[in-house]
């Protein structure tokens, strides 16, 4: 846990790395059902004709692009975790190094 002046972080670095791995799991498994959903979608061109069917995939491909948008902002955050991480690490090296470089005889 990293204390820095008066603000204590109440997160593990490890929570942290846990944490953004499985949000990279999520969101793979989100990619993968938009990619099944748009294949399922697209195949109904073969059997479902008329102007309902237009109308949907028409509302599909209207969203497509957004959801796209969406699942690439999603995958930013599990990298912005592990630099969180990682800063947090070495801060707390770096303190624990200069700490460890101070005299130990001195009263104050």
């Amino acid at each position: 846990m990293a204390i820095i002046g008066e603000i204590r972080v109440k997160v593990s670095t490890d929570v942290l790395r846990d944490k953004a791995q499985n949000v990279t799991a999520c969101i793979r498994k989100m990619e993968s059902c938009f990619r099944e959903l748009e294949s399922i979608i697209n195949s109904t061109g073969y059997y479902w004709i008329g102007d309902a069917a237009e109308q949907h995939r028409k509302i599909y491909n209207s969203q497509r692009e957004s959801v796209e948008q969406m699942i690439k902002r999603l995958k930013e955050h599990p990298g912005d975790l592990l630099a969180i991480s990682q800063n947090y690490d070495l801060a707390e090296k770096q303190a624990a190094e200069a700490g460890s470089r101070l005299p130990g005889n001195i009263i104050v």
